[in-house]
C-alpha cells in the first residue's frame, strides 16, 4: 500500500510540473506601450509663427508739381516695369524748355564770339570769363528744363502691384507728394520672431521652410536675409527676415505663415525619451527597456541623462543597442528577458 501511495504522489508531481511547463510556454506576452527608437542623429525642428511682407514697398511721387492730367490706376492693379503710371500737364514745362533753349543758343553764340576775340586780345580776361560763365549757366538751365519735362511722366520702376492710390486725375500734386504705393511681389519676405539662443547662433540653422494657410502641403524653401540684433521688449524675441522666391501670383503680403526651422544635430546628439520611460537603480544606474522587434524579450539599455525638454521629455545618451522600440511607461513592472508585445504609441521619438 505504501508503495502505491508513493507512486501516485510521484505521478501527481510529474503532472503538476508538466502543467506548469506547458503554461509557461503558452503564456501570453505582456503588452507594453513603446515608441520607435532610432540611434542615428536627426535634425531638430522648431516652429514659429510669422507673416508675409512684400519684397519691396515703394511710395512713388513726381519730381515736379502741376495738374495731374493722365492718371488711371486702380488698387490691386498689376503693372509691368517701365509702364506709364501718370502724367502732369506739360504746357508750362514745354514753355520753360523753349526759353532755356533760346538762352542757351544766345549765350553759346556770345561765348564763341568772346573766345575768338580773346585769342586776338580784343577782349579782356574778365569779359571772356563772364561770357563763359553765362554759357555754362544757360547749358545747366537747359538740362534742368529737359529733365523737368521728362519728370512730368511717372513710369513703373519695376513690375508690381498698386497697393494704394492717393490722388485723383485733375488734382494738383506737389513735387515729392506720394501718388501711389507700389509693391514688388516677385519675391516674398516673411517676418517672424526667434529666441535669443537661436539669434545668437544662426550657424546652427540648417534650413528653413515656410508653410502658408491654404498651401500646407507645399512648403516653400526660404533664405535668411536678416536677423535683428535688438529684441522686441514686449516679447523678448529677435526679428528674423526670410525671403522666398515667388514663381507665381499665389503669395501676397499679410499672409499668416508657419516657419519651420531645422537645426544641425550636434555630434553628441542624444535621444529624446519621455521621462516615464527612464528608470533608475539605487546605485544610480539609469536605463530604459528596449525591444528589438514588435514582439520579443526586454533588453535593459543603460543611459546617461541630459537636459529636460518641454512636456516632460528627457535627453538621454544610450549605450549602443540594436533595439528599435523603447518602452514608454510601466517599466517598473517589467524585468529583463520578459517577452512583451509592442503597442505602438502615436507620438514619435526624435533626436535632440
Amino acid at each position: 500500500m505504501m508503495k502505491f501511495l508513493m507512486g501516485c504522489a510521484a505521478a501527481l508531481l510529474m503532472v503538476s510540473c508538466s502543467s506548469k511547463a506547458d503554461h509557461t510556454k503558452t503564456a501570453t506576452p505582456q503588452v507594453v506601450k513603446a515608441l520607435r527608437f532610432g540611434q542615428q542623429p536627426t535634425e531638430e525642428r522648431q516652429v514659429y509663427t510669422g507673416v508675409s511682407i512684400p519684397h519691396k514697398s515703394v511710395e512713388l511721387s513726381f519730381r515736379v508739381s502741376g495738374p495731374l492730367v493722365g492718371f488711371d490706376l486702380e488698387e490691386g492693379q498689376y503693372v509691368s516695369k517701365g509702364a506709364f503710371l501718370g502724367q502732369i500737364d506739360t504746357r508750362d514745362f514745354k514753355t520753360a524748355l523753349r526759353k532755356a533753349e533760346a538762352n542757351f543758343n544766345q549765350y553759346k553764340a556770345a561765348w564763341e564770339r568772346a573766345e575768338r576775340l580773346f585769342q586776338k586780345n580784343n577782349v579782356s580776361q574778365q569779359q571772356y570769363d563772364l561770357a563763359r560763365a553765362q554759357f555754362q549757366t544757360a547749358s545747366a538751365n537747359l538740362k534742368e528744363a529737359e529733365y523737368a519735362l521728362k519728370d512730368t511722366r511717372l513710369l513703373a520702376p519695376f513690375s508690381g502691384y498698386v497697393k494704394t492710390v492717393n490722388v485723383e486725375k485733375g488734382q494738383h500734386v506737389n513735387a515729392r507728394q506720394t501718388v501711389i504705393t507700389f509693391l514688388d511681389l516677385s519675391k516674398v519676405k516673411v517676418r517672424c520672431a526667434i529666441p535669443e539662443s537661436l539669434a545668437m547662433n544662426p550657424s546652427e540653422i540648417e534650413q528653413v521652410e515656410v508653410r502658408f494657410e491654404g498651401f500646407e502641403a507645399h512648403p516653400f524653401q526660404a533664405t535668411i536675409k536678416e536677423i535683428g540684433r535688438d529684441a522686441d521688449h514686449l516679447k523678448y524675441a529677435y526679428p528674423m527676415i526670410l525671403e522666398i522666391d515667388r514663381p507665381d501670383a499665389s503669395l501676397i503680403g499679410g499672409m499668416a505663415a508657419e516657419v519651420e526651422v531645422y537645426l544641425h544635430a550636434p555630434k553628441d546628439a542624444g535621444v529624446l525619451l519621455p521621462s516615464t520611460a527612464v528608470l533608475g537603480h539605487p546605485n544610480g544606474e539609469q536605463f530604459f527597456w528596449g525591444v528589438k522587434d514588435l514582439q520579443g524579450p526586454l533588453v535593459k539599455v543603460p543611459v546617461k541623462l541630459g537636459a529636460m525638454k518641454n512636456n516632460d521629455w528627457l535627453t538621454v545618451y544610450p549605450e549602443e543597442s540594436d533595439c528599435e522600440w523603447a518602452v514608454s511607461a510601466g517599466g517598473i513592472y517589467l524585468h529583463a528577458g520578459q517577452i512583451v508585445r509592442v503597442k505602438k504609441e502615436v507620438r514619435n521619438l526624435s533626436m535632440k
